[in-house]
């Protein structure tokens, strides 16, 4: 009585790059917590805090507020998504974390052309944005074609 339809049971999967994308099925992980692309998204947004409040002053209200509010959405949308029962509704989250990405990747460049943070800095960023990028990426795409998604069983 407790064990899913063949269809829903965890099948076996060979290796590949991508493997830890199953976990978003919520009956094999806890916790948006165990997702490897939100502590990517995580320790960025903490990354991006720790070096917007270095900026002067004068941009507290414009780049170091929306710098921040872009980052802090990225990790904060993907565990919404998390939440979502349906596939459709847990994409949309996702979607809106994979832009928030790319404008905090952009509020970097301007901080780097403004010289608020150094060409090593900026590439750093970038490098691990791309990472996360990627990652989001094929998460969309392992479960843009989910007919629901399943919750863990207490």
């Amino acid at each position: 009585t407790g064990t899913p339809p063949p269809h829903l049971s965890p099948q076996p999967q060979k290796e590949t790059p991508h493997n830890h994308l199953k976990c978003w099925v919520k009956t094999i992980m806890t916790s948006f917590r165990d997702l490897l692309v939100w502590k990517k998204a995580d320790g960025l947004a903490h990354k991006v805090f720790d070096i917007s409040d270095t900026f002067p002053s004068k941009y507290d209200h414009d780049l170091t507020d929306q710098l921040k509010r872009s980052a802090l959405s990225i990790p904060q949308k993907i565990a919404e998504g998390w939440a979502c029962f349906r596939p459709k509704e847990a994409l949309g989250y996702l979607n809106i974390s994979r832009r928030s990405l790319i404008q905090t990747q952009y509020l970097l460049l301007f901080a780097h052309r403004r010289n608020l943070i150094s060409e090593q800095e900026f590439n750093e960023f970038h490098k691990r944005y791309e990472e996360a990028n990627e990652m989001l990426i094929a998460l969309i795409k392992s479960i843009r074609h989910k007919p629901f998604m399943l919750k863990p069983v207490p």
